[in-house]
């Protein structure tokens, strides 16, 4: 019987996210400037952020499976989404965990681009406490199941990015539109 934790090959670009596009981190910096600047070297938490709009949005709440921290509309929409992810994959709900949602730092090797993890808009997901693997062209059974919720929820997945990062859910640039068309953002 397939485990959520078994490794299948990452799908085609073309097959996923259709009608999304990644979280537009500029537009974010635009809007109301960094969370940090500078960006810290290293990967740091809510005491890093120096940006007073940034640091009132950020909140830390139970989402079900486990606590985050991040930016309070989309804490809440997570919250929803993974209350359909325990009404449709219990299982998977079950042994779901996080790696995290705020980390105001840099996109990994790309120095001088904030990650989205930084404006606390992008979740790391575990799946029975593993993480998956960045990079290697694999993602999880489990993320696949994932994947077909939170799509709808428009978060944007990049389990088939040219650099595959199946642990990886963010806002996406439809979602941040929302939350800027009710003022949210």
């Amino acid at each position: 019987m397939p485990k959520l934790t078994d490794l299948v090959p990452k799908p085609d670009p073309k097959s996923v996210n259709t009608g999304l596009q990644q979280c537009p981190t500029a537009k974010l910096i635009q809007l109301h400037g960094l969370p940090a600047d500078p960006l810290p070297a290293e990967p740091l938490g809510l005491d890093a952020i120096t940006n007073k709009w940034w640091r009132d949005r950020m909140v830390t709440e139970d989402v079900g499976p486990f606590r985050v921290t991040g930016f309070k509309p989309a804490v809440i929409h997570l919250r929803r989404s993974l209350n359909k992810v325990q009404a449709r994959k219990p299982q998977l709900f079950k042994v779901l965990g996080s790696a995290g949602m705020l980390a105001v730092r840099h996109v990994r090797g790309v120095p001088g681009t904030p990650s989205n993890h930084a404006f606390g808009m992008g979740i790391d997901f575990t799946i029975a406490g593993r993480l998956d693997q960045m990079g290697d062209n694999m993602v999880m059974r489990g993320s696949l199941e994932l994947y077909s919720i939170l799509k709808e929820d428009l978060w944007y997945w990049l389990g088939a990015a040219k650099r595959e990062d199946g642990m990886h859910w963010e806002a996406s640039k439809q979602l941040i539109n929302r939350w800027i068309a009710e003022g949210l953002l």
